[in-house]
């Protein structure tokens, strides 16, 4: 067998497994899967698509198919994912493509100026829906992360989030006034319950602990307080 072939069964066994989906990553997810699974109630044959989607995205834990677009491929794409390399700012679509666009965790990567532009591409290709969700500013907890942690994927990401001048909170407003919308928004998971949880991620033992039998306690995560860190946008367009 090529081993190419070899490669690609072996990340998607990987892909697919449970294990692939860590804690934060579900919780941090959670709201927006199931705002879209209420919104495909009325409509089965939504299309949607998932702005900074990566190889997975939402897919994860939404049966439907989804575009996505990132700036970079990689290296396994599910297979209900139809993955196209672009730039969130610059969307390759015509006006109502979708009938959701949701993007979790890719604005505050983005330069303020960036990050509007962002919004109004949403909007553009959106018929109804449009769901973030990401950070506000820059707390305590990634500084921590950021001084103290050895370098990885959360750590660069971090760094990304610093120097695109990170998020304020006001972004769809911002972006969207002057135009007919409804906005609901909602605080995400607290930033300690988060920081926590990505750091039983950083060793191996307790990271399989972590996507195994910690997932029992799920229900009682969502549950927990949240903090005003994390936010969550729900944009319904009108008329």
């Amino acid at each position: 067998m090529p081993k190419t072939s070899l490669k690609a069964r072996m990340l998607k066994i990987i892909y697919n497994s449970p294990l692939e989906k860590n804690l934060n990553l579900i919780l941090r997810y959670d709201p927006i899967v199931k705002n879209l699974k209420n919104i495909a109630k009325k409509n089965k044959n939504l299309k949607i698509l998932e702005i900074g989607s990566g190889s997975i995205g939402i897919t994860r834990f939404y049966k439907g198919h989804v575009v996505g677009i990132d700036v970079e491929s990689e290296k396994y794409n599910h297979p209900r994912l139809k993955f196209m390399k672009g730039s969130a700012t610059t969307l390759p679509f015509k006006k109502n493509s979708f009938d959701v666009v949701i993007s979790i965790d890719t604005l505050e990567h983005l330069t303020r100026k960036d990050q509007l532009k962002m919004v109004l591409e949403a909007h553009r290709v959106a018929k109804r829906h449009i769901m973030f969700t990401y950070p506000i500013g820059f707390n305590k907890y990634h500084e921590k992360m950021l001084k103290t942690w050895k370098k990885s994927h959360l750590t660069k990401s971090l760094e990304e989030h610093l120097e695109g001048g990170t998020a304020k909170g006001d972004e769809v407003q911002q972006a969207l006034k002057g135009r007919k919308y409804k906005l609901t928004t909602k605080d995400g998971t607290h930033p300690r319950l988060a920081y926590h949880l990505s750091y039983l991620e950083q060793n191996m033992v307790t990271k399989i602990l972590s996507r195994t039998v910690l997932k029992i306690f799920l229900p009682l995560l969502k549950r927990l307080p949240k903090g005003k860190i994390r936010r969550y946008f729900f944009v319904t367009k009108v008329g």
